[in-house]
């Protein structure tokens, strides 16, 4: 590893300090032994003793967090004892395997939270192709496929901005899939379309009660503090600080408050009762008592014997009073066991239970209870695109009995929500792309359809009219600026297009000129035939004669491997030439033409391909037959050729014209790319002022308010 390190300045990586790297390795040699010296009982049977020559590891993904060294933040993840097992075991298995397979990995989720997942994979079970290749290091994979930018975000607090370094465009797409084809068979979701029912997406943006708003202002109290570095991170630190936003974006009550109004749980148990009633009388055909399902995910306030029920019992208590009974109303939490699981769910498709309430980690994977299921609530945000696609595909699958399934996300404006689902949409935007990209495009930006719905949560989130404007102008302008590229990409065909039609009809009005210069040339000969440098022979009377000497010199130069040109006589007074040529398809192989003109005369030539019967005596007659054919029927030819020339340059004038049409939504391109322009520098104005150090920041943020006012009245 140390070697890998010191070799990233010679890999486009980013270069390593001599302390970092010791630290590097002291960190992973601590983390092995750990599991090395991971207790078992004395007497127990080792891997290697089990006789095990081939993983196979379902839900592949838990093992994601390897702990590859890397110099890049923001692709750096802690590495877990789990990760660091499996590896182990596979490498032994590798030196075991013989050139055979030794590990293959299933996953619905191959990649979680970041791209460096997918280098993961490739460590585990093709670090041969990634030696090969080049890609030892984390940092000389990122080298490769990643460009990094500033990047105005919202802070933690979810009221102002911070600029941070992040991925922000992906390039060598298609290199970058072909090397993960070379490990990963990756099956899209769009393959179930048909059998899934319709997906509607709704976002339920909630105001905030004064307590909310006091309350997030102490959050921002709290990151000023930890940022300008006034708190001992064992006191108080941005984990804590995430943790508590997460909490009290459900519940105040979760942070240690208390609250007269819940707002988003309110909102929630509302819209199910609704739904819950309109079902019963929708759906009153099926069986059991509740005729529909609704999946409930809250991944704070679960309950818990010491917690008591939290955010769920007051959703629950909220449920109750709308008329939805106690017994209806389930816990994934309550089923301890797998046996305790399969009753629960079966209960749920049988119609005894109406709301099912879970986490992400207990209730994201395993859960086949979509039967009937017609509505999946997000009533707090998750950290992983792939949760909340693990979360909507509890109701969004094959085997519901209804056509279609809705899909709440409640977001609390000025709040911690803002953060969460801005992580979100940054992450999505490459997994998707990713996955349903164009196999044409080289580079992909932080865009696609999963992306921009997150991105439209992040934007509402944030309460401010003017960051929702910028999330709808990006938006608009990354489809224009596809639009533009295919635009450009099929303008620039048609110029290709209009050269190939050029350069055809110049050959055709060519061959015109060829032959009818053949034909004058024919006409004026006084004694036709065929003449070599010391005899003549006469086409009427010495026609098997001609076609013998051709074949003669054809041979000779087919016996001598001689390629190329070759004078062999006139025909008519027209020069006439062998040309023998490799074939370029079949190797070994022969192509012969008879030229029939002079590349010196004005009027070109015509190549007449041999075919290899006339090579026959029984055949030698042909070679005259098909030379005056020629000219027999140039006619026909110059006709033929004169039609083709005029649709030829029709074409041209087409193509030409198409090759300078402009592109028709050019004007609205240019007006949203200079409104969002302005909208950037609005936001970049005010993280200008919150990245000044403590001492400047109070002329900055004067400075930065007189600026930041006089660019948003503009706007």
């Amino acid at each position: 590893m140390l070697k890998d390190a010191q070799d990233q300045d010679d890999t486009g990586g980013r270069s390593y300090s001599v302390k970092r790297i010791e630290a590097l390795i002291e960190k992973m040699e601590n983390r092995l032994q750990e599991v090395i010296c991971m207790k078992r009982d004395d007497g127990s049977v080792t891997f290697e003793q089990l006789g095990i020559t081939c993983l196979l590891v379902d839900e592949f993904h838990l093992f994601k967090n390897l702990g590859l060294p890397t110099n890049i933040s923001s692709l750096a993840v802690t590495g877990s004892k789990r990760a660091a097992d499996l590896e182990m075991k596979i490498r032994w298995l590798e030196k075991q395997s013989e050139g055979k397979p030794y590990a293959f990995g299933f996953t619905a989720t191959p990649i979680s939270n970041n791209m460096v997942e997918a280098y993961v994979c490739a460590t585990y079970l093709r670090p041969d192709l990634l030696r090969e290749w080049g890609m030892e290091t984390v940092d000389a994979f990122a080298s490769l496929y990643i460009n990094f930018e500033n990047a105005i975000e919202v802070a933690p607090d979810g009221v102002s901005f911070q600029m941070r370094e992040r991925p922000a465009r992906f390039v060598n797409l298609p290199e970058f899939r072909i090397l993960v084809g070379e490990f990963a068979d990756v099956r899209n979701d769009s393959m179930l379309d048909s059998r899934r029912p319709r997906k509607i997406e709704r976002t339920v943006v909630l105001e905030p009660t004064p307590e909310i708003n006091a309350w997030v202002k102490t959050l921002v109290r709290r990151a000023e503090n930890i940022h300008n570095g006034g708190v001992d991170p064992h006191i108080d630190n941005m984990l804590a600080v995430t943790g508590d936003g997460r909490k009290g974006t459900v519940s105040l009550t979760l942070a240690g408050l208390s609250a007269e109004q819940e707002v988003k749980l309110e909102a929630a148990a509302g819209k199910m009762a609704e739904i819950y009633h309109e079902m019963q009388e929708k759906a009153a055909r099926l069986p059991g008592k509740h005729k529909s399902l609704q999946v409930v995910f809250c991944d704070v306030g679960t309950p818990g014997p010491h917690k008591g029920d939290q955010a769920y019992g007051i959703l629950k208590r909220l449920l109750v009073a709308q008329g939805i009974e106690p017994d209806a109303i389930r816990y994934i939490h309550d089923a301890k066991t797998d046996a305790a699981k399969a009753v629960l769910f079966e209960q749920c498709r049988s119609g005894e239970v109406a709301i099912l309430m879970g986490s992400t980690e207990k209730m994201g994977t395993g859960t086949n209870v979509q039967l009937r299921c017609t509505a999946v609530h997000h009533v707090d945000a998750p950290y992983r695109p792939s949760d909340v696609i693990q979360r909507t595909g509890r109701g969004h699958r094959p085997g519901n009995i209804f056509t279609s399934v809705q899909v709440y996300t409640y977001v609390l404006k000025k709040t911690f929500d803002a953060f969460i689902w801005q992580i979100l949409a940054r992450k999505a935007g490459f997994f998707d792309k990713v996955i349903n990209g164009s196999e044409n495009d080289r580079e992909l930006d932080d865009a696609g359809e999963v992306a921009l719905s997150f991105g439209e949560i992040k934007a509402a989130a944030t309460g401010d009219v003017l960051i929702l404007d910028q999330a709808a102008q990006a938006m608009k302008i990354t489809r224009l600026e596809r639009l533009y590229n295919a635009h450009a990409r099929a303008r620039h065909r048609d110029r290709q297009n209009a050269g190939i039609e050029r350069g055809n009809a110049r050959v055709l009005l060519s061959r015109i000129e060829t032959l009818q210069h053949l034909c004058t040339k024919f006409n004026d000969c006084e004694r036709p035939g065929f003449t070599t440098s010391d005899r003549t022979f006469f086409g009427s009377i010495h026609t098997n004669e001609i076609g013998e000497n051709i074949a003669k010199q054809i041979n000779r130069m087919v016996k001598r491997n001689q390629t190329g040109q070759e004078w062999i006589g006139t025909f008519c007074d027209i020069a006439l030439r062998v040309l023998i040529e490799a074939d370029p398809h079949r190797k070994g192989r022969m192509n012969v033409y008879l030229i029939l003109g002079d590349q010196n005369e004005d009027g070109g030539h015509v190549a007449l391909e041999v075919n290899h019967e006339w090579m026959f005596k029984k055949n030698f007659h042909c070679f005259v037959e098909e030379l005056a054919n020629v000219i027999h029927t140039a006619e026909e030819s110059m006709e033929k050729a004169r039609i083709g020339a005029a649709e030829a340059e029709e074409h041209v004038r087409q193509y030409e014209e198409a090759a300078n049409a402009p592109f028709p939504q050019a004007d609205e391109l240019k007006e949203r790319s200079e409104r969002k322009a302005a909208l950037d520098a609005l936001f970049y104005l005010e993280a200008d002022a919150a990245a000044e150090p403590k001492a400047d920041k109070k002329e900055a943020k004067e400075n930065s308010a007189r600026s930041f006012w006089k660019v948003r009245q503009s706007i």
